[in-house]
């Protein structure tokens, strides 16, 4: 009730950004730092359960009922056993690197959107791509205006957007240069 003094406090890395915190069923807290990767913290006092470093760097994660998936650069995907931070599997899925959070969902897949917003669907269990999306190419010219590299900002945000999944299973992309569905 007094938000003058906190419960607890840890250094995760020192003179590093902690991001991304998502909280696991158990109470868990899960982040992810620029050199160590993801932490996972005990939530009653704060102490460090365990840690796993990415090839990469690890942006985003989202946690689901058996694993924790992570997107990483260099088009790195990893799924993470939350208990102890082994790996269940680790892929190269993306041509680019992945930016933004996973979508996991019930049906046994998890979705990943990598910086050329192409979208993967991927099965939980074993990292298989089920299938791929290349999403600018609904885009008039197959969304590419010559040779020249388009930044990867839409001049509103300061962070990639995550894509969303509706209630109709429907998932929205938030791309380079349109919103897709």
């Amino acid at each position: 009730a007094n938000l003058s003094s906190p419960i607890w406090r840890v250094a995760i890395e020192r003179g590093s950004e902690v991001h991304c915190p998502a909280i696991g069923a158990d109470g868990t807290i899960y982040c992810l730092t620029d050199s160590v990767g993801l932490s996972a913290i005990y939530p009653t006092n704060g102490f460090p359960l365990w840690s796993r470093q990415f090839y990469g760097k690890a942006t985003r994660l989202a946690v689901g009922s058996s694993a924790i998936f992570v997107g990483a650069s260099a088009g790195m995907a990893y799924s993470v056993r939350p208990q102890d931070g082994k790996l269940n599997w680790l892929k190269r899925i993306g041509r680019g690197g992945f930016v933004t959070a996973p979508i996991v969902t019930a049906n046994g897949y998890v979705y990943f959107q990598d910086s050329t917003d192409m979208l993967y669907c991927v099965r939980q269990t074993d990292g298989a791509v089920w299938w791929s999306c290349d999403c600018n190419s609904y885009l008039p010219g197959g969304g590419r205006s010559g040779n020249s590299p388009r930044p990867r900002k839409l001049g509103l945000f300061s962070y990639d957007p995550n894509p969303s999944i509706t209630s109709t299973g429907n998932i929205i992309v938030v791309g380079q240069a349109a919103l897709f569905c």
